[in-house]
Formats: structure tokens, C-alpha cells, sequence
């Protein structure tokens, strides 16, 4: 109540929805409460905290151990929060991290160390958070761990998207860094697959 400044009708529905996610996961009410208020911190309200959870909680169980609620809630609304999705968004976005495990080297542990930065510079630079995962997972596929590959990424779109040598490089190979109808940075995933070509 003090972390989501509820009224008592939105304390209310808190704690149905603590109650309903120890019955449809396999974690106590007592866990699911400790989830909801681990969404508070960072800022969720408590509606959005509701909408949360569930994605929250499947995404722990689907670490396999590797990811406490706490954790989960931080990898979940931090990519939120850096793509500005709404809270009702959390099950794709799920969805998407735990795909991510089962297709590359990336693991649910990596995203404490890879995630954010990796997320929020994709962003900044409108690489989708598909393009972000894939990118992770090639690297982390190529046994580069998840901190330094977070940070390749992180500056391999900074450079491509501002760095005026970088882009005549990337240029001079005949490759096109911006979308010519809007604008935006393409997804570094093609300028990379179209440089290699080239």
C-alpha cells in the first residue's frame, strides 16, 4: 500500500489479484504479493501491477530457477519502460524473452547484465526489441557473455545511428543505414546482414 499509494479499493483488488495468481502459477499468494510489490517499485500503479503478474510470474517459472520474482519483475518492466509499452503488453513481451532462451545461448540470468542496456540503447535508436533479442542471442551464440555483448550492441547501433564515420563506412560499402521514406535507422539486423553481403 505505502509502495503503490492504493486506495483501499485498489488494495483490494492487489490482493485478489495475489490470491488468483497463487492459484494459475505455481507460486504462493505470499510470492505473487512479493511480485506486485517488486512492479510498485519501479513505478507501476497498482492496475498495472495487476496486468503485470501473471507475465511476471510465468517468466520466473520459465527460468527454470534461474530468475526470482524480483528479478523477473525488473527484466519485465524494464523492457516496458524502455519501449514505453503498456502494462498489458507484459505477456508479449514475455513471450519474446523466454522464446529468446530457447533458441539461442541467451538465458533468462543473462538479462540482469544484458538486458537493460541493450534495451533501452534499442530504443533510443529504433531497433525493435525482436531485433535487440536476436542480436543478443547471435552474440551470446558466439560465447561473447551477456554484459559485453549488451555493450556491443549498445554501441554498435550508438555508432551506426551517430557516428559520422561509422555510417561512412557502413555507406561506402553501399549499404543504406536509413529507411529513405521515414527517415529511421533500419534494424541493425539487416545493415548487418546487407554488409556482409556486400
Amino acid at each position: 500500500g505505502a509502495v503503490t499509494r492504493a486506495t483501499t479499493e485498489q488494495l483490494n483488488q492487489l490482493r485478489e489479484a495475489a490470491i488468483s495468481a497463487g492459484i494459475e502459477t505455481q507460486f504462493s499468494p505470499e510470492e505473487a504479493g512479493a511480485g506486485l510489490q517488486s512492479l510498485a517499485t519501479p513505478g507501476q500503479t497498482a492496475a498495472q501491477a495487476t496486468h503485470t503478474l501473471i507475465p511476471v510470474l510465468d517468466l520466473a517459472a520459465g527460468s527454470l530457477g534461474q530468475l526470482g520474482v524480483a528479478q523477473s519483475a525488473e527484466a519485465v518492466v524494464g523492457t516496458l519502460n524502455a519501449y514505453g509499452l503498456a502494462a498489458d503488453e507484459a505477456a508479449g513481451v514475455t513471450d519474446k524473452l523466454l522464446r529468446v532462451t530457447q533458441l539461442t545461448n541467451f538465458q533468462t540470468r543473462d538479462f540482469q547484465t544484458g538486458l537493460a542496456k541493450a534495451a533501452a540503447a534499442g530504443s533510443v535508436f529504433g531497433q525493435s526489441l525482436d531485433d535487440v533479442l536476436i542480436t543478443m542471442g547471435l552474440l551470446r551464440n558466439r560465447n561473447i557473455d551477456a554484459s559485453s555483448s549488451s555493450t556491443a550492441f549498445r554501441e554498435s547501433v550508438r555508432r551506426l545511428g551517430s557516428d559520422s564515420r561509422a555510417q561512412q563506412a557502413i555507406l561506402g560499402a553501399g549499404v543504406q543505414l536509413f529507411d529513405q521514406q521515414s527517415g529511421k535507422m533500419r534494424s541493425v539486423v539487416d545493415v548487418m546482414v546487407d554488409f556482409a553481403d556486400a
